[in-house]
């Protein structure tokens, strides 16, 4: 899936940004985290290619979802 609007990015970095605090060691429920994590990869994934971009380009995607 490639998101092809702005609602669309939007979307992607809300939910990016939900799976970081997730994700964090201080915040969410331990169980839930490897799934997380997982979920978080493939937005990451979603993020790059709708924007152009591999995993070898320079990119925050925190900086860029937030």
């Amino acid at each position: 899936m490639v998101p092809s609007s702005d609602d669309a990015l939007l979307g992607l970095a809300r939910e990016y940004l939900d799976l970081i605090a997730a994700t964090d060691h201080g915040h969410g429920d331990p169980d839930d985290r490897p799934h997380a994590a997982s979920q978080r990869a493939v937005i990451h994934d979603q993020i790059l290619q709708a924007l152009g971009l591999t995993r070898a380009d320079p990119f925050n995607p925190i900086a860029w979802a937030k």
